[in-house]
């Protein structure tokens, strides 16, 4: 028995337990934001469920979440990212080039 914890995703839970039980062909109850995932003939692994799940929110666009597991838990959490401004570029002239010659050049007053 594996149990998922889709908090996190919000509307796309039931998409998720249809996606689920279509790839591992097992039964997935859903327990509010929770799926829990019930052993059939072919016993079910962790790795595989974390495969689909990672597979589902890349085709769904879900980019910023993350897939953790621990143990038979699996767990989709939201990465929180920070926004960096651009600081504005400066404006500048090209020097002249005598400035940016070494001393020992003849032409530099």
């Amino acid at each position: 028995m594996i149990t998922v914890d889709a908090s996190d995703l919000k509307k796309e839970v039931n998409a998720l337990a249809e996606f689920l039980q279509s790839k591992l062909q097992a039964s997935v109850v859903r327990k509010g934001k929770m799926l829990v995932i019930e052993d059939s003939k072919n016993p079910t692994r962790t790795r595989d469920v974390k495969m689909y799940l990672k597979h589902f929110l890349h085709h769904r666009g879900f980019e910023d979440y993350r897939v953790t597991v621990d143990r038979s838990f699996v767990r989709v959490v939201k990465v929180k990212t920070h926004k960096r401004s651009k600081a504005p570029r400066k404006e500048g002239t090209v020097p002249h080039p005598a400035d940016t010659m070494p001393w020992y050049y003849p032409w530099k007053t």
